[in-house]
């Protein structure tokens, strides 16, 4: 992470919050902004503390070393659900979804999160607000989605 211009102590601030017990930490920004570099160097750091970390995207877009990283194949039925459940039964110290983009992604990592699980994930969302508002229209209830987040994260490339 130290690669990517983040302070010391807002590296050490990710850290304390992605190392909580429970709930998701959602990376949120619009398209371009660096959301799945972030996220790739929260799992690199994950993987560092020698936690199990499992991802689900689609595409795989980096592969890392240590991590068992799940490419969805939603032509063949295996899409984020059934990879997601399938990756909570190898019992994760933390499951990474790349993008949610779908009614049945979001509500399969609210129901990670509320089982006890860290998440970690990325949306397409301006602010904190607005990736509410897309988890809402995803059909996730509200008192489950304040229940669920632990941290959200907006982040914007700064262009000097």
């Amino acid at each position: 992470m130290e690669d990517l211009g983040f302070t010391d102590k807002f590296q050490s601030q990710m850290m304390k919050r992605l190392k909580e017990r429970t709930g998701i930490f959602l990376i949120c920004g619009e398209t371009g902004m660096g959301k799945s570099t972030t996220m790739y160097a929260m799992m690199m750091k994950l993987r560092d503390e020698r936690l199990k970390v499992i991802s689900v995207e689609d595409p795989v877009e980096r592969e890392i070393e240590g991590i068992v990283q799940t490419q969805i194949n939603e032509t063949s039925g295996f899409g984020y659900e059934k990879a997601i459940f399938a990756a909570l039964r190898q019992d994760p110290d933390y499951i990474c979804i790349g993008e949610i983009r779908s009614r049945e992604t979001a509500g399969a990592l609210i129901r990670s999160s509320l089982t006890g699980h860290r998440v970690l994930s990325t949306i397409h969302a301006h602010d904190f607000e607005s990736a509410k508002r897309r988890l809402e229209d995803f059909g996730i209830r509200e008192e489950y989605i304040d229940l669920s987040l632990s941290t959200v994260m907006n982040q914007r490339l700064y262009l000097e």
